[in-house]
């Protein structure tokens, strides 16, 4: 089974560089990384195409229209997402691509550590948790999917201002596919004060939209 790794970004060239080579160095080979652009006026689009990455350009609508996008163009039968400025474990595809030879399993997470970012790391130190045990998390660098689960299952909600991979993830399981967690960190996800969200309201918002559409559809599915 191949594997497209889709990476969306704004304004993300500090970190991609460093993003795009944790996929170059994986185990596995990946079959292409897509860089969705998502409307970047930093240079991210053409860092991306020179560290070997082919980047799709779009008007900014944020990153769950960019995953939609690069899973729409993607020519691997599994997906891998990750965010520009995270890195992926040196084994996470060899090791979520034995997961998923399961006929049964759609989707296959592992566990997140994450780290302070070193350029900033005395400044954001007590300003910000950061354990120092990985978690499991179906955030969108956790997963490896089929690709052709993702689309089945509409892709993710673009509208949610936070929590649409967990939306999604759900809406997956609520039709039968299975879901499989494997206990070894596949992500490093950097801390450097600009990715957690300034914008507490929205983001609480989407988390509570997302949990609001995930009662009714079990009340909806007791109903019937």
């Amino acid at each position: 089974m191949n594997v497209s790794v889709v990476i969306p970004v704004r304004d993300g060239r500090r970190y991609l560089g460093e993003a795009i080579a944790s996929i170059h160095a994986q185990t596995v080979e990946p079959l292409e990384i897509l860089v969705i652009d998502d409307g970047s006026t930093d240079g991210s689009a053409e860092l991306a195409a020179a560290a070997g990455a082919t980047v799709i350009r779009r008007a900014p609508e944020g990153p769950g229209a960019a995953r939609n996008a690069g899973a729409q163009a993607a020519r691997g039968e599994a997906l891998a997402f990750l965010d520009a400025d995270d890195l992926a474990a040196p084994d996470r595809l060899e090791l979520q691509l034995r997961a998923l030879t399961d006929p049964g399993t759609a989707v296959v997470a592992g566990r997140m550590v994450q780290f302070l970012t070193p350029e900033r790391a005395d400044e954001l130190r007590g300003r910000f948790d950061c354990p120092d045990e990985p978690s499991h998390s179906f955030t969108a660098g956790t997963l490896l999917i089929r690709r052709e689960t993702f689309l089945a299952g509409g892709g993710l909600n673009a509208s949610l201002s936070g929590g649409e991979m967990i939306d999604w993830v759900q809406r997956v399981r609520g039709t039968g596919s299975a879901v499989a967690m494997i206990d070894a960190i596949v992500l490093r996800r950097r801390i450097h004060g600009d990715n957690l969200s300034l914008q507490r309201e929205a983001l609480h918002a989407g988390y509570l939209a997302t949990a609001r559409a995930a009662i009714e559809r079990r009340r909806a599915e007791a109903a019937e």
